[in-house]
């Protein structure tokens, strides 16, 4: 069963779910809809502004599908420069996307390093969810449930 959050969605997010209503299979819509009101949910609304709605749609969208399986226990870990051709989204910067076990300082480690290297993150999206999985870590359920799956970023 699906539970909506208690947030409006934020106004930079309104042309976001609109791409999902157009581009998504109906009976995908409400999980995909609640999906992207999680993963933009905490973010500010004047980075969400600064960016296209297709690029956030094809940026959440690309996460979701990455993190449909993923082994217990096991990060996963996509870098890649995203273009319209090969990914049906784009962005002018480096992309990373993490699946993991929710753990304490995943994301300062993750910005630090990529700060050691001279880089600097334009965005970061780190949504904390609970998901059911089954034994070959694929995708069951979304959202989980918070009192007994485990927590992923």
């Amino acid at each position: 069963m699906l539970k909506r959050t208690d947030r409006p969605t934020p106004p930079a997010l309104v042309d976001v779910i609109e791409l999902v209503s157009t581009r998504v299979a109906p009976a995908e819509r409400p999980v995909i809809e609640l999906f992207m009101s999680e993963y933009f949910g905490g973010l500010d609304q004047e980075d969400l502004a600064r960016y296209r709605a297709l690029d956030l749609y094809g940026a959440a969208l690309s996460h979701w599908a990455f993190a449909r399986t993923r082994r217990p226990g096991v990060a996963s870990i996509r870098i890649r420069n995203p273009t319209i051709e090969e990914h049906g989204w784009q962005s002018t910067h480096t992309v990373i996307e993490i699946v993991n076990d929710d753990m304490p300082f995943l994301v300062d480690a993750v910005t630090m390093e990529v700060n050691r290297h001279g880089l600097m993150s334009h965005l970061i999206a780190h949504p904390i969810l609970s998901l059911k999985r089954n034994a070959d870590g694929k995708l069951i359920q979304f959202p989980g449930d918070a009192d007994h799956d485990p927590r992923e970023s």
